[in-house]
């Protein structure tokens, strides 16, 4: 019967555990990468709740929405509201990407659904 030398036992224990490390490294960030594009997700769907409540908050902003969607002319102060609240939307937008917590996912969806309402 052949000995197991001592070393080479603690050495094949040493390479199981680093390779379950491993395989516990990759299952962990997995799951981190799903986590911050859900996040990715969710302030995206914040920054758009945020935009459509400015309907409701900014007194006019749904008649200026409106003639801009038939085509009518806007009085100089509609035109107004309209920019700053579009510069706004823009700003929080290109904010949130230099902070970095945009995903791939979304970006593009949001920016087209508030420009269909503006």
């Amino acid at each position: 019967m052949k000995r197991i030398d001592l070393g080479q036992t603690i050495t094949i224990l040493a390479n199981v555990g680093v390779i379950a490390g491993i395989i516990f490294l990759a299952v962990e960030l997995r799951q981190n990468n799903e986590l911050m594009e859900a996040a990715a997700r969710d302030a995206q769907n914040v920054r758009l709740q945020e935009f459509v409540q400015q309907v409701y908050l900014v007194p006019g902003l749904a008649e200026i929405i409106s003639k801009t969607r038939n085509g009518e002319p806007l009085t100089e102060v509609e035109e107004i509201k309209a920019t700053r609240s579009s510069r706004s939307a823009v700003e929080r937008l290109l904010s949130s990407m230099e902070r970095g917590d945009r995903g791939d996912r979304g970006t593009s969806r949001s920016i087209k659904m508030e420009n269909d309402i503006l």
